[in-house]
């Protein structure tokens, strides 16, 4: 019987470890495990997970963490929002990528600044309050965890609104403790694949998940009933069915996410 129980101890976390992203027959987003208590698996669904990936096409050492953003893309939860944000500053070594902007490294920047980090790629920040290097799945696993353990704290709706084809026109509505705070609005595009043919990525195909296009950032004040509007023009390259719009509320000092949606135009 000492065996037994010997044996149990030693499975027992070679089958949580399964579930971590990343890993072998890993489910896309963590889950908790069937025998945790009924309350806590209330409280991962009630969370909020932010990822934002910051990444280029001119790093060899990003397409590992793009394939780790995919798999929680993919997943499709509304309370698990993944993002690829292309910094341009790989560009001068060879191959310039066509998703990169300055503004997506200002961004960064602006979070290693807070956060008492370096500024690197493939550098992954979680709800603004935790950096990691983005293809180390155990480490995103477990911070997507914390995340979702904690309610956010203020309720986002999204509502697309008739517009132009090459336009799109967005609805947010914000409940709780909203004031005060900033909304960064994005334009998304669902999917990106690449053929490189230069940098240190040359001969290689690239693919993308939720790559963001485009940023605006507002007060949560300019509306005083915590509605507005955002509206995005589509790039060239961009059609309305493959795209997104996704909000998200932080703390102006501090970056911390405490509210986000996204949604598909495709669902329409």
């Amino acid at each position: 019987m000492k065996y037994l129980i010997f044996l149990g101890l030693l499975i027992s976390p070679a089958l949580f470890l399964r579930w971590l992203p990343g890993d072998a027959a890993a489910p896309a987003v963590p889950r908790p495990l069937a025998a945790e208590a009924p309350e806590k698996t209330a409280e991962l669904a009630e969370g909020l997970a932010v990822l934002e990936l910051f990444t280029s096409q001119g790093c060899s050492s990003c397409p590992p963490a793009d394939r780790v953003l995919a798999e929680y893309a993919r997943a499709a939860k509304d309370n698990v929002i993944a993002l690829s944000f292309h910094v341009d500053y790989w560009n001068r070594l060879g191959w310039a990528d066509p998703y990169s902007s300055p503004w997506f490294s200002a961004r960064q920047t602006d979070y290693t600044d807070r956060l008492s980090s370096r500024t690197y790629t493939p550098q992954l920040v979680v709800n603004g309050r935790q950096e990691m290097i983005g293809s180390r799945s155990k480490e995103v696993a477990a911070a997507v965890r914390r995340g979702l353990a904690t309610p956010p704290r203020v309720a986002v709706k999204l509502e697309a609104l008739t517009a132009e084809d090459r336009a799109l026109s967005v609805k947010y509505s914000l409940a709780d403790d909203w004031e005060g705070l900033e909304i960064t609005g994005l334009l998304v595009q669902n999917y990106a694949a690449t053929d490189v043919t230069r940098g240190e990525n040359r001969g290689r195909a690239l693919e993308h998940h939720n790559v963001v296009r485009e940023l605006k950032q507002l007060p949560a004040s300019r509306h005083a009933s915590g509605e507005g509007v955002l509206e995005f023009e589509l790039p060239d390259d961009l059609e309305k069915a493959a795209s997104a719009v996704a909000i998200l509320v932080a703390e102006p000092e501090s970056g911390e996410i405490v509210g986000a949606r996204l949604l598909r135009m495709s669902a329409r």
